[in-house]
C-alpha cells in the first residue's frame, strides 16, 4: 500500500470514530512480515501481547501494545512501529483474548502462561500442529463451558535459510 503499519491504524482510528458507539473500541495486531531480511514489524492498538520464543521455547520478546484501541481517540500518536530481528527456530505467537481469557469449568481463563508452555513444548513440530494442539488445550480446558467470545491464534516459525 505505500503507507506504514500506523498510518494503516490512524486510518482505521479515523474511519471507526465517525462508525462506532462511544462505549465501543477495537483492539490489533497489525505486523508486517519481511522473510529476506528476517524480522518483523508491528504495531498494536491495545491488543494482547505477541511472542517471540527462540528455538528453545523461551520468550525472545515480548510484543507489547504501541499504542491506545482504535475507536477512542482522535489524533492519538502512539509509538512507533517495532521492528524484531528473526532467527532460524523462533516462534512468533499472536493470540486473542477469547483463547487467553477463555473460562474453564473452575471458573480460570486459560491465560498467557499455559499457552506459551504448549508453544514450548511442541516447538520441534510444525506450526499447523502446535496450533492444533494449542486449539485443543483450549477446549479440553473448558470442559462443556460455553465459548462466549472468538477464539483466534497465529503461530509462525522462522525456518532455514531465506
Amino acid at each position: 500500500m505505500g503507507i506504514s503499519l500506523d498510518e494503516i491504524l490512524d486510518r482505521v482510528n479515523a474511519t471507526l470514530l465517525g462508525d462506532i458507539e462511544a462505549d465501543r473500541f477495537v483492539t490489533m495486531f497489525l505486523a508486517s512480515l519481511d522473510a529476506r531480511a528476517r524480522s518483523l514489524t508491528y504495531s498494536s492498538a491495545g491488543h494482547p501481547p505477541g511472542y517471540v520464543l527462540d528455538r528453545d521455547g523461551e520468550i525472545k520478546h515480548v510484543m507489547d501494545s504501541t499504542r491506545i484501541p482504535l475507536g477512542i481517540m482522535a489524533d492519538w500518536r502512539g509509538q512507533p512501529t517495532r521492528s524484531i530481528p528473526l532467527e532460524p527456530g523462533d516462534i512468533m505467537v499472536f493470540l486473542t483474548d477469547g483463547i487467553l481469557e477463555s473460562l474453564g469449568a473452575g471458573g480460570h481463563a486459560f491465560g498467557v502462561q499455559p499457552a506459551l508452555a504448549l508453544v514450548k513444548e511442541h516447538r520441534l513440530e510444525p506450526a499447523q500442529r502446535i496450533l492444533e494442539r494449542l486449539l485443543e488445550a483450549v477446549h479440553a480446558s473448558r470442559r462443556g463451558v460455553p465459548q462466549d467470545d472468538d477464539m483466534t491464534a497465529v503461530i509462525c516459525k522462522v525456518e532455514g535459510m531465506p
